[in-house]
């Protein structure tokens, strides 16, 4: 099995459920480091991630120092695809695939579980940590909604839920 390095924890029940962790692909991230402790538990772990085009802080960082919080590194780090996230829970003995999709477009969603479900069974544990990156602003939401063309995180994750309530309460 996985090795448990998330204390001593009565079995939680996780044990062949399947997981869609969305937003997984930065390995320093929440949705990373969820899903390396839902596949510890014995859990299929299915992560959804976007690459988003990169953002660039405007200052002078020095690119060879990618340990450093910051801008540039969050965004080398979103730039990257799931492989770095799924080979450490693989080699931890634990059982995750992957699946690029952007969520902004709703048959996405659809697409989405259709590969989860394809890859492990009925999706039992569904973890909304996809989001995207705005740089802080004083306009509201709704005007950049309007302006960038996108729809709010809120609705994304309200369109990921649909799927999971709907199998589980039939």
């Amino acid at each position: 099995g996985c090795k448990k390095g998330y204390g001593k924890v009565t079995d939680p029940g996780l044990k062949d459920k399947v997981a869609l962790v969305s937003g997984g692909n930065n390995p320093f991230g929440i949705g990373a480091a969820i899903a390396r402790a839902l596949a510890s538990y014995g859990a299929k772990v299915f992560i959804h991630y976007f690459l988003q085009a990169t953002v660039s802080s405007n200052r002078n960082e020095k690119t060879q120092d990618l340990q450093n919080p910051g801008l540039e590194f969050f965004s080398r780090q979103q730039a990257k695809t799931a492989d770095e996230v799924l080979t450490s829970i693989r080699d931890a003995g634990g059982n995750a695939e992957s699946w690029e999709g952007d969520l902004r477009e709703p048959e996405n969603v659809n697409r989405l579980f259709e590969q989860a479900e394809k890859t492990f069974g009925q999706v039992d544990i569904l973890v909304n940590n996809a989001a995207e990156y705005t740089a802080d602003t004083f306009l509201p939401s709704s005007v950049l909604e309007k302006k960038e063309g996108c729809s709010s995180n809120g609705l994304r994750h309200r369109r990921l839920m649909r799927p999971v309530m709907t199998a589980n309460l039939r």
